[in-house]
């Protein structure tokens, strides 16, 4: 049942094939008129449909459909709507309960869901338009909740149906950012976190990495800086014994290449608390290490202070053979004081007196 309400005022408007005009048709003069289908209505307030379900009757799940009849063929628009005004939306919809306001299913030969089209900066009496910005294709917002705020965009892949090893799910979301005819194209995603919330949060499922990232060209795959007041560009942390940070280099480069600011350095690393090296190095078939510096020396080993008549077998660690080993006396003349260090190589590993070093300067 259909029921059309609201004072309104519905004229259309034949025209014949040959385009003369046919003159105005009354489709509806008052309200109660039905409307008259393949003619233009025009009304001068709000059209409102509205449906009442009785127990028992027809219940399709919809109030209003539209859509091409079995005989049409080609390409046709289920609903076409163009607001009025210069800030009126063209469709708004409001779910009930759990529903969507707008629910979207894709054509049956991999037709979008939903495909939406920012609208062009269009010149106004203060903005040019060489200097207006562009529409959103799309834009979310998540609604308020009592002790969660829902998410602004939630997109989830659909499952890969071949029936072999090559069927892969589809992308969550899927984002290209635009091109530039003179300059510098828009990224894929740009994401900012609120309150002090990260941009981004990745959790994969199995064994996939929460964040694959592929590098155009010479650039880089993920680029991080960090934050105004000094916070890091990158903060990694490795889930069950894994490490924080896995790099693989192709070719001739490095796993990783740091820069380091001011008079910092490039990469800084600290062992873990049960006494792991803050820095493992293994080379397959080269060295495990190698240092170079223009300026001062390659690399500088930062005494471990002991008192007159100490030496290496006083420390508390547990040495191994292998071991090289920087000490140093601190000496003080009038008001200066100065460290003076001492080589020791360790030639049999053990805790205390166990182990022997060999003292080489």
């Amino acid at each position: 049942m259909l029921l059309i309400s609201s004072p309104t005022i519905l004229v259309s408007l034949a025209y014949w094939s040959d385009g003369e005009n046919g003159g105005a048709l009354m489709a509806a003069t008052e309200s109660g008129d039905d409307l008259s289908a393949g003619l233009i209505n025009e009304c001068q307030s709000a059209t409102e449909i509205l449906t009442t379900l009785y127990e028992g009757s027809y219940n399709s799940g919809h109030v209003f459909r539209v859509g091409p009849g079995t005989s049409v063929t080609g390409d046709v628009t289920g609903i076409v709507a163009d607001a009025p005004g210069e800030s009126g939306s063209g469709i708004k919809a409001t779910g009930s309960g759990t529903k969507a306001g707008i629910e979207a299913y894709g054509g049956y030969q991999s037709g979008n869901g939903v495909f939406a089209r920012g609208g062009e900066g269009a010149s106004s009496a203060t903005v040019s338009f060489e200097v207006s910005t562009g529409g959103k294709g799309v834009e979310g917002e998540g609604g308020d909740g009592q002790s969660e705020g829902g998410a602004g965009v939630v997109g989830t892949g659909g499952a890969g149906l071949k029936i072999n090893t090559d069927a892969r799910g589809g992308a969550g979301v899927v984002a290209t950012g635009g091109g530039s005819e003179h300059g510098t194209g828009g990224p894929g995603v740009v994401a900012t976190g609120g309150n002090n919330a990260p941009g981004v949060v990745a959790s994969a499922t199995g064994d996939a990495a929460g964040v694959s990232a592929f590098g155009g060209g010479n650039e880089a795959g993920i680029e991080a800086h960090g934050g105004d007041t000094g916070g890091p560009g990158v903060v990694a942390t490795g889930g069950n014994n894994a490490p924080g940070v896995v790099a693989s280099a192709t070719g001739e480069a490095a796993g990783v290449s740091a820069f380091g600011g001011g008079n910092e350095a490039g990469i800084e690393a600290h062992g873990g608390n049960a006494g792991g090296p803050g820095v493992h190095g293994v080379g397959d078939k080269g060295r495990g290490g190698q240092f170079s510096s223009k300026i001062t020396a390659q690399i500088n080993l930062n005494p471990v202070l002991l008192s007159f008549g100490q030496t290496p077998s006083d420390l508390l660690g547990t040495a191994e053979a292998g071991d090289l080993l920087v000490t140093g006396l601190e000496e003080v003349v009038g008001h200066s004081r100065s460290v003076i260090a001492s080589l020791w190589f360790c030639k049999k590993g053990g805790k205390g007196a166990e182990a022997q070093w060999v003292q080489i300067a």
